[in-house]
């Protein structure tokens, strides 16, 4: 089993918390956002962290991030926690629910999430 952290904790995170709770490859151990939004965590059943204080409680190698913030802005929220995470060393995951159908000689790009139903 795979320990992430998801980097959002409005809506988004909310509904892939609610997928990741039943997929056993993956467990959600916290989530991650810009300092000033820690206590706005909607998802409240793991931690909620500020991005400055990642690294002192999560290992880049105990952990990836799936990418759970919506797409504010056109996208650059999204883009700029993506950035600042990775810059920090850890891995991006792509999540493919398992219900979700994907064909294609090609890789998925990184951080990209396909939910279940999707063809």
């Amino acid at each position: 089993m795979k320990s992430v952290i998801l980097a959002g904790n409005a809506v988004t995170a909310e509904i892939l918390y609610a997928y990741l709770q039943q997929d056993s490859r993956y467990k959600v151990v916290a989530t991650v956002v810009d300092d000033a939004f820690v206590d706005s965590a909607s998802v409240t059943e793991v931690p909620a962290l500020g991005l400055s204080t990642l690294p002192a409680s999560f290992s880049t190698t105990d952990v990836s991030v799936i990418m759970a913030s919506g797409y504010n802005d056109l996208n650059r929220v999204r883009e700029s926690m993506f950035t600042r995470i990775k810059g920090a060393g850890y891995a991006i995951e792509t999540y493919v629910h398992p219900d979700a159908r994907v064909y294609s000689k090609r890789t998925l790009g990184e951080g990209c999430i396909v939910l279940p139903g999707a063809v």
